[in-house]
């Protein structure tokens, strides 16, 4: 009773189970192939070698059972290779411009001006698993859609937590060049555009500080879709 406790608390049982099956049937084939030996004078040549045989095929399929192969010559164990590795994927959208811009939403000169930047001035690197370009192509195609971390498991076939690693790795990364790049004309805000103080606008938007990097879109709605607008934010 003790045994078969310590066998349920590491989850060994179903293992030691099989062992025992295979240790029971060797014991058998060995017994066979005893008595069989000793009357092989009663037999024939072709029947002693059919025995042979029948206790050598026991003997081969107790060894695979242990080796978890299905007979076949395929290891169950053994994890298949993906056709196509995240690297190879990333690759080859950036073949194509149309593929690339719809993965990534992109431009393949810009997606390598991006991954050129990050990795020579904030600090995006290659690890053993991932590396940069996969990477930052991983991080494009789950923001675009957007992907689950599932779904990027199956596409690129690494762990989740390497997935959420490099997706954090390559945010941080985006993170430390936008403060560069984003930066407000006026620190302090004391500077209104001059666009806001327009009778249109004053005093509406007053306090407000307009555009962070001071560039302005003029956006006109039609007038038969203005209604919609009107008090939203």
């Amino acid at each position: 009773m003790s045994l078969f406790c310590v066998f349920l608390n590491y989850d060994i049982f179903p293992v030691c189970v099989t062992v025992l099956c295979v240790v029971m049937i060797c014991v058998n084939v060995l017994c066979l192939m005893q008595m069989s030996s000793s009357s092989a004078s009663s037999h024939t040549e072709e029947d002693g070698g059919t025995d042979t045989d029948d206790d050598f095929m026991v003997v081969f399929l107790a060894l695979q059972s242990i080796d978890g192969h299905d007979g076949s010559g395929t290891n169950k164990n053994t994890r298949s290779l993906p056709l196509e590795t995240g690297i190879q994927w990333v690759e080859r959208q950036l073949l194509d411009s149309d593929d690339c811009y719809d993965m990534f939403r992109m431009r393949r000169t810009v997606f390598r001006m991006l991954h050129e930047t990050l990795v020579n001035e904030y600090g995006l690197t290659s690890t053993r698993e991932v590396s940069s370009k996969e990477a930052l192509g991983m991080f494009l195609w789950m923001c675009d859609a957007p992907q689950s971390f599932r779904q990027a498991k199956n596409k690129f076939h690494h762990s989740p937590e390497t997935i959420s690693r490099k997706f954090t790795e390559v945010l941080e990364s985006i993170n430390r060049m936008v403060a560069d790049i984003l930066k407000p004309n006026d620190p302090e805000f004391k500077y209104v555009h001059p666009k806001l103080r327009e009778d249109r606008f004053w005093p509406h938007f007053k306090d407000c500080i307009g555009a962070i990097d001071g560039s302005h879109i003029p956006v006109t709605v039609p007038l038969s879709e203005q209604p919609k607008y009107h008090g939203s934010v």
